[in-house]
């Protein structure tokens, strides 16, 4: 992530689409994809590609958007989450917003034992006290796993002492 898509909303460059440096360093940042997203985008950049080419187009670049008009410019960001939005309805989702979908991504990771550091590294956010804030409510079942997990520590050693 190097850069974040604005739309003027004011003045004389109202509606008009503007990339801007993300709001923090800590935004600015690598993302791990899983195998199976990278996959996905692997087969998207193809399809762009074919597109373009049957429009005689140039390829994709490596500073193109992965969701862009055919020749390279940018949707309006409400048309992405409208899109989604309908995807979201058609698979029985209703109401699960582009948004919604990030939340569900932090929490998930946080349940299945990932590092908050490693989900506050992903998510970009400046500090671990906005994602442990954030995503408070993962924390009571996180504790209770701690806590069977440090008696299961413990009592290793403990019975090995026993016999």
């Amino acid at each position: 992530v190097n850069r974040t898509l604005h739309v003027m909303r004011y003045g004389t460059y109202k509606g008009q689409i503007i990339f801007k440096q993300p709001k923090t360093a800590k935004s600015r940042r690598a993302i791990a994809l899983t195998p199976s997203n990278a996959l996905v985008l692997r087969e998207h950049r193809e399809d762009q590609n074919r597109l373009r080419s049957s429009l005689d187009l140039p390829p994709v670049s490596e500073d193109d958007l992965v969701f862009s008009q055919p020749d390279g410019k940018s949707y309006q960001p409400d048309s992405i989450s409208h899109a989604w939005l309908k995807l979201a309805r058609r698979c029985g989702l209703a109401g699960l917003s582009l948004h919604s979908a990030r939340h569900t991504h932090a929490s998930l990771m946080l349940k299945n034992g990932i590092h908050p550091k490693i989900v506050q590294e992903r998510l970009g956010h400046a500090s671990i006290e906005t994602t442990l804030d954030t995503y408070s409510h993962v924390a009571p079942g996180l504790q209770q796993a701690a806590a069977k997990k440090f008696d299961d520590i413990i009592s290793k050693p403990m019975s090995t002492i026993r016999r």
